[in-house]
């Protein structure tokens, strides 16, 4: 599927003047002007407008680029894995990498119950882990479904290179975090079912 077709009105406007740039400029290479005087050719028009979008392209609107594909991507994880559920998140104003990390990651976790109910005859760590292992690799994927769209456009900057890493290490580290929260409260949940199972044991007898 083209990710320009995907994606939110956060990056519509980055995006309709990325598809306009191209389409200015694939026009140009297919009807050349040979007038003596002509413009600059297409090839330097293109270079014109790779710095454009170059110019353009901050950390920011690289993280909402980010934030659409990681959502689409989830939500696509989580029909396949026979969850009848979709959700459109609100865009945020705050596209930090910070900011994206934890809406990406609260986003993904919001699943968790849906996914319990789908599994009611795993153990609260089969369940756990398999939730993790399938959001995970939705983030993943929308990750590098979104590097490589930015790429198509022109080569990214060191600065927007490192903001797609930070944000990508601080949603790992989030989901890091409330996996092992859910792993911990699920053992404490089974040792006091263990103990409620052992006083009516004693009960009983």
């Amino acid at each position: 599927m083209d990710f320009l077709s995907s994606t939110s009105i956060q990056t519509e406007t980055f995006v309709a003047r990325f598809r306009a740039h191209r389409e200015e400029v694939e026009a140009r290479v297919a009807r050349p002007d040979v007038r003596p005087n002509a413009p600059a050719s297409a090839s330097v028009q293109g270079d014109k407008v790779e710095i454009s979008v170059s110019a353009n392209m901050t950390v920011e609107t690289v993280n909402g680029i980010l934030n659409d594909s990681v959502v689409e991507q989830i939500n696509k994880a989580i029909q396949e894995a026979g969850i009848d559920l979709r959700v459109d998140e609100e865009p945020g104003t705050d596209q930090s990498p910070e900011a994206t990390a934890r809406r990406i990651a609260d986003f993904a976790t919001g699943f968790l119950d849906a996914h319990k109910a789908n599994h009611p005859k795993e153990t609260s760590k089969a369940q756990i882990d398999g939730f993790m292992t399938l959001i995970r690799g939705a983030i993943q994927e929308g990750f590098t479904h979104a590097r490589e769209f930015l790429e198509g456009i022109t080569k990214l900057s060191d600065t927007v290179n490192a903001g797609i890493d930070k944000t990508f290490e601080l949603t790992s580290h989030f989901l890091d975090v409330f996996h092992q929260a859910q792993i911990e409260d699920g053992e404490a949940q089974d040792g006091s079912d263990d103990v409620s199972a052992g006083e009516t044991t004693v009960e009983d007898v």
